[in-house]
């Protein structure tokens, strides 16, 4: 049976609190099963160690070992490493004192899911002015010379994950005076998410410490505090050699992340935005009104691995997704369908031509439009001809900036009509939906894990530092890591004005193909079904230099540029590419999904 827990206990001439300290903390650990106490003896010289013998026999829980007086940062370090000799999960660390009570550690138990590194800190301080003032000193220097603040940086009162610890061990001095203090600089500087749980405190009334030596430690961690400074690059560097980095908290990185995390691999993802999601990022406004930011995305996918693995962080809105076109002031359904017919032609000859459909091409059916362009029956020829004018060529042009037979056929080939009635407009997916508290929702909960640490609003300065990761994953965009030094490569952008207005359509979406700047005007209330009086809506403005990256256009020029990129990242060690900007793909959300499973599995 795996260990659950090992607490360390350092203990100085503690003959008055030793036997209360042990009792209580076996109670503790008889409820978590298969755990153990150290009590690290510093050579006490009161009769400290006869009741520790005394107590060995009481519990087999207890460990108990003995040392020369090194002082407490030496007990504490070495009840680290005995500790981790256990091979528990978890190690929480505290003194024999009884400062602290039993009672405050299941709030730190119960957030263990949640961090690698949790701290109490002391919501009232029950000691004497001369210590409140030293520790408030500690706290201030940390920040000043580390960047770092940490409520309580050398709190007795600690749970950390066993494996994460080990990973910090090493960047410690080998006789530390306060390695507490240290460990919780170390955390905070490598990106963990510190949880601080207040807990209860009551101040020895007999203290074996007096204000002179407190004055001498002082002044020795001061000393230690400086010099660990001037090495905290080099020990953070050390910590990242076993960490993964991912550029990038979209839905590639962010399923990519939760993988990984789900292996015991330590994880940071950085990203340059102000916020996670990537292009799915969704919010609700001050008046509950509920909008994509970069756009409508609809989830769909014919994979029960992928649905399956995104349910564990959503339910699902069962969401239809229903788009119309505007064409010649009437309202068609896209893709073309067999509606379109009848709203497009008269009686008799949408019955005529619906015949000629089903009948060369089948019911139910899907067809490129540039194939069917290419049919020999003249009727079908002339009609694919008017769809195409009418419907797709000049929105494609609007879209991507270029002629569509430029494009690449793999965006040609997502032109399709649909021979059927169904006006939905993913109806070859088994799975679609939007989750029902949104994209940001579902995906927070995916971080949520403590083996991720998030970073947001922060770039890869340097792409030296890929040297500095474990692994490291790219979904960036792809000529933007390479510093451009091939040039710039072409994505389409996509310029956003909202408005707030009353909902006036029939669809959550309309094309414009023929008029307009715009491509395209979404209603956001459709989605989630929102009863507001108004919604956000969004009209959405193609350009070559406005707005966010969208997409890479894939054009031969294009392509030719891509590749010498591609090669380029193929000589990188440990790095990988993925996604839609960073491999220049035009993958759809499930695509992406598919693309940080298939890669986490073969790395």
């Amino acid at each position: 049976m795996k260990k659950q827990l090992t607490i360390v206990m350092p203990a100085y001439n503690e003959s008055n609190n030793i036997e209360k300290a042990v009792n209580d903390w076996v109670k503790i650990i008889k409820k978590l099963q298969n755990s153990k106490i150290i009590v690290i003896n510093d050579g006490s010289t009161d009769t400290t160690n006869n009741k520790l013998r005394y107590l060995k026999k009481q519990h087999k829980e207890l460990i108990v070992i003995n040392q020369k007086n090194k002082g407490h940062g030496q007990a504490t370090l070495n009840g680290y490493k005995e500790a981790l000799k256990t091979k528990a999960e978890w190690i929480f660390m505290t003194d024999s004192d009884n400062e602290f009570t039993t009672k405050d550690f299941f709030n730190l138990w119960d957030k263990r899911e949640k961090s690698n590194f949790i701290l109490g800190y002391r919501r009232k301080r029950d000691n004497k002015l001369f210590r409140k003032i030293i520790s408030k000193l500690i706290r201030l220097f940390n920040r000043i010379i580390f960047g770092a603040y940490v409520k309580d940086p050398n709190i007795a009162y600690r749970l950390m994950n066993s494996r994460y610890l080990e990973k910090l061990l090493p960047s410690l001095p080998k006789k530390s005076e306060i390695p507490n203090i240290l460990l919780s600089i170390l955390a905070k500087k490598d990106y963990q998410n510190l949880i601080h749980i207040p807990i209860y405190h009551k101040g020895k009334k007999i203290t074996t410490l007096k204000n002179l030596k407190l004055i001498n430690l002082c002044l020795n961690g001061i000393k230690e505090l400086i010099l660990f400074r001037l090495n905290i690059y080099k020990n953070i560097k050390k910590i990242n050699k076993q960490k993964n980095l991912i550029i990038g908290a979209g839905i590639t990185g962010i399923t990519a992340a939760r993988l990984l995390a789900e292996k015991q691999e330590q994880v940071l993802i950085i990203e340059k935005r102000s916020h996670i999601g990537g292009l799915c990022y969704d919010f609700f406004n001050k008046e509950k009104q509920y909008a994509q930011n970069y756009g409508p995305h609809i989830f769909r996918t014919n994979s029960k691995k992928i649905w399956g693995f995104l349910s564990k962080f959503t339910n699902w809105k069962n969401y239809k997704h229903k788009v119309l076109a505007s064409i010649d002031d009437k309202m068609i359904h896209v893709p073309f369908n067999l509606k379109n017919l009848d709203i497009l032609f008269n009686k008799k000859k949408a019955k005529y031509l619906r015949r000629k459909l089903i009948l060369f091409i089948g019911k139910e059916k899907s067809i490129s439009i540039f194939n069917l362009k290419k049919s020999k029956d003249k009727d079908i020829k002339k009609l694919a001809d008017y769809i195409y004018t009418k419907t797709y060529h000049n929105y494609t042009k609007k879209l991507w900036g270029v002629e569509p037979n430029k494009l690449d056929q793999t965006i040609i080939d997502n032109v399709k009509i649909h021979i059927s009635d169904d006006d939905n407009y993913f109806y070859n997916f088994a799975h679609q939906g939007i989750p029902a508290k949104g994209y940001t929702s579902m995906f927070k909960k995916m971080l949520d894990h403590k083996n991720i640490q998030l970073k947001l609003n922060k770039k890869l300065k340097k792409i030296s530092k890929i040297n500095s990761y474990k692994r490291i994953i790219i979904t960036s965009p792809l000529d933007e890591f390479f510093l451009y030094k091939f040039g710039r490569l072409n994505y389409r952008r996509i310029f956003i004005k909202f408005e707030n207005k009353k909902p006036s359509q029939k669809a959550t979406v309309i094309n414009y193909p023929n008029d307009h700047l715009f491509t395209r005007i979404t209603e956001y209330n459709k989605l989630l079904d929102t009863e507001l009086k108004k919604t956000l809506s969004s009209k959405e403005y193609p350009s070559k230099n406005k707005g966010f990256l969208a997409y890479p256009v894939l054009t031969k020029e294009n392509k030719f540029l891509i590749g010498k990129y591609l090669k380029e990242a193929k000589k990188l060690k440990n790095v990988y590419f993925a996604g839609r900007l960073a491999e220049c793909k035009y993958y759809n959300m499930d695509q992406a999904c598919r693309k940080a499973i298939d890669l986490i599995n073969n790395v």
